[in-house]
């Protein structure tokens, strides 16, 4: 299948799981791809979802909690799996720790079976390292990868996620330096920036959000992050890679850097890459200059 019928499939699949109709799906591929599918080929492609064998169709059902048995979860995530989909359900848990984009008020998030079983299994690999954002951002990988060998006839690859948790190369330096030279002697490589398996679960969150977490290389001694660390430091990199927001002091002004205090100790601040630095003392500088012109109102 043609990549971008790929990344097409994908999402008119988490479409219909919600339960749009054929003609919002279709609506909504026109909106996100420019050129969607043919009418015809998404009739396939729900008719072909609809006749998903029981056991797959089942894990891309809305989760419920008083069934967490018969999802074939155990009962002592219970906890944990109401307080993440409570984070989700508040506000997107990636966006708050960086800029304040409001999700669609007419969109009612509910995790599918599949995304709960992923949520607490990262959470089983990573709970003294990892936040709900974490835990989310990389879920989403899990989650459609597996849908990407469900639907599509291509074959999902796990090596790059799986190394990354089995490593864990965000604790220390030792875990980063021999996670590193994995991946320059082929072992491992890094996690995969394919756009498709980037893709959201969640429609209301924009889908280059996700794709920031990658790892901020910039050309300094390197080190690793947690996603939604990474996630922020990479949006901060972008600040100063964006010509337009560099001129608007009405943006800069937006930004919350309490949220830094939040994320990062104060060694990991002092440590993050130049260019977040530089974008830092930018927006200090623009949120001073406002303050300064409020005083002297």
């Amino acid at each position: 299948m043609h990549k971008q019928f790929t990344k097409q499939k994908i999402s008119a699949h988490k479409l219909y799981v919600l339960g749009l109709s054929h003609s919002e799906i279709l609506l909504n591929l026109e909106t996100a791809f420019g050129k969607a599918v043919s009418s015809r080929t998404l009739s396939y492609w729900i008719k072909y979802f609809k006749g998903l064998d029981r056991e797959h169709a089942s894990l891309d059902i809305p989760f419920e909690l008083n069934q967490i048995g018969s999802h074939g979860l155990p009962w002592e995530s219970g906890e944990y799996l109401c307080d993440m989909w409570f984070e989700t359900i508040r506000e997107p848990v990636i966006t708050r720790q960086m800029i304040s984009i409001n999700p669609n008020p007419d969109f009612a998030y509910t995790p599918t079976v599949r995304e709960a079983k992923w949520w607490w299994r990262i959470h089983l690999l990573a709970k003294d390292d990892f936040n709900y954002s974490d835990v989310y951002l990389i879920s989403v990988h899990y989650v459609d990868r597996e849908l990407i060998s469900l639907i599509t006839d291509t074959s999902a690859n796990y090596s790059d996620l799986d190394g990354y948790m089995t490593y864990k190369p965000w604790r220390d330096g030792v875990r980063g330096s021999e996670y590193m030279e994995a991946i320059k002697l082929g072992n491992l490589t890094n996690i995969s920036k394919d756009e498709y398996t980037g893709s959201l679960i969640r429609p209301d969150v924009p889908t280059s959000i996700v794709k920031m977490w990658t790892q901020p290389i910039s050309g300094e001694p390197y080190r690793y992050y947690t996603p939604s660390k990474a996630l922020y430091l990479n949006y901060l990199i972008s600040l100063g890679d964006n010509k337009e927001a560099n001129q608007s002091q009405e943006f800069y002004s937006n930004i919350n850097l309490d949220h830094l205090h939040s994320i990062f100790s104060d060694q990991e601040i002092n440590n993050v890459p130049v260019k977040a630095k530089e974008a830092i003392n930018r927006i200090k500088w623009w949120q001073s200059q406002e303050q300064s012109m409020t005083n002297h109102d």
